[in-house]
C-alpha cells in the first residue's frame, strides 16, 4: 500500500483458522509501546485486529532471519548480540496469565520422543531410555525463577539489519534486531529461551556441517553474554540443561523433516553422551 505521502509499505496479515491471536497481538503491541532497553531491538507494529477474518495485521519488518549467517565463519559479535537480544527480552517482562514450567516442558518432551520411538523401531530402546535420565535432569530445573519469555525462541525467530560484516567486531555496523512470532509468549524460565535458541545452532551444525561444534565459537559468544546479561539469577549448568532437553526435541522434530532424518541418530547419540556428563 501507499501512505498519504506516496511512500509504498508492506503490511502482513497473520491468520489463525481457530480465531484470531489476540495473545500474541498483545503480547507484540505491549513490546512495540513499550520498546526495548537494548538499542537496536524492536518488534514489528501491530496495526489492527480483523476478528471476522481472524486476522491480525503489522507493518512489515527489515531485514533476515538471523539462520541465513549461521556459518562458522560468522563473527560471534553478532551472536553475542543476540544473547544480549535475549536478555532484554526477558528484561521487558510483559505481563501475562501464560505459565509454562518444567512439568509442561516435561510432559511435551515425552510426548514427542514416544512418538519418535514408535517411528523408529531400531532406535526406540535408546529413545525411551533417555526419559528417566531427562526427567532426573528436569528436577533440578523445578523452582526456577520466571519472567516473561518467548518460548520458541530461535534464530529463525529474529531479523537482523544490516548484518556486520567480518571486520565489525565491535559493531561499527549498527545492528537492527527485530523479534518475530511472539504467539508462545509465558512466564517461564528464561534459560529456557537461550537454551532452545542454542539447541537449534547446534541441530543447525549437525545438520549443514555434519559436526555438533561447527558452530562453538558463535554458540560460546551467545551463551556468555546471554550468561551476562539475563535479569534473573542462571548459570552455565542450567543454560546447558535447558539446551540439553531442547536438543531431545529435536530428536522428534528430526522424524518429521525429509531434509532432516539424517540428523535423528546423530542428535540422539549427543543427547546420550550430554546425559552421561556428571
Amino acid at each position: 500500500i501507499e501512505n498519504t505521502d506516496g511512500v509504498p509499505q508492506t503490511i502482513l496479515g497473520k491468520q489463525r483458522a481457530k480465531g484470531v491471536d489476540k495473545h500474541g497481538y498483545r503480547i507484540q503491541r505491549a513490546l512495540w509501546q513499550q520498546g526495548f532497553d537494548l538499542p537496536g531491538v524492536a518488534v514489528p507494529e501491530t496495526l489492527a485486529i480483523l476478528p471476522a477474518a481472524r486476522l491480525w495485521l503489522q507493518r512489515k519488518a527489515a531485514g533476515e532471519p538471523a539462520t541465513r549467517y549461521l556459518t562458522p565463519d560468522s563473527p560471534p559479535a553478532l551472536w553475542a548480540r543476540i544473547g544480549a537480544a535475549i536478555a532484554s527480552l526477558h528484561r521487558t517482562n510483559i505481563t501475562t496469565e501464560r505459565r509454562w514450567n518444567i512439568a509442561d516442558e516435561l510432559a511435551l518432551l515425552h510426548d514427542r520422543l514416544n512418538k519418535a520411538a514408535a517411528l523408529h523401531p531400531l532406535l526406540t530402546e535408546r529413545i525411551t531410555a533417555l526419559l528417566p535420565a531427562l526427567d532426573a535432569l528436569g528436577a533440578t530445573l523445578a523452582d526456577r525463577p520466571a519472567c516473561g519469555i518467548h518460548r520458541d525462541c530461535y534464530p529463525d525467530q529474529i531479523l537482523t539489519s544490516p548484518y556486520p560484516g567480518v571486520g565489525a567486531k565491535n559493531h561499527e555496523v549498527p545492528i537492527t534486531l527485530t523479534w518475530l512470532d511472539l504467539d508462545l509468549y509465558a512466564h517461564g524460565d528464561p534459560a529456557l529461551d537461550a537454551g532452545n535458541f542454542l539447541a537449534h545452532m547446534t541441530e543447525h551444525a549437525l545438520r549443514h556441517y555434519h559436526d555438533a561444534t561447527a558452530l562453538a565459537a558463535q554458540e560460546e559468544a551467545l551463551a556468555r553474554q546471554w550468561l551476562a546479561d539475563s535479569p534473573l539469577p542462571t548459570d552455565a549448568p542450567t543454560l546447558a540443561a535447558w539446551t540439553t532437553l531442547a536438543l531431545a526435541r529435536h530428536i522428534y522434530l528430526s522424524t518429521q523433516f525429509p531434509e532432516r532424518h539424517h540428523t535423528t541418530a546423530p542428535l540422539l547419540a549427543l543427547c546420550e553422551q550430554r546425559l552421561q556428563k556428571p
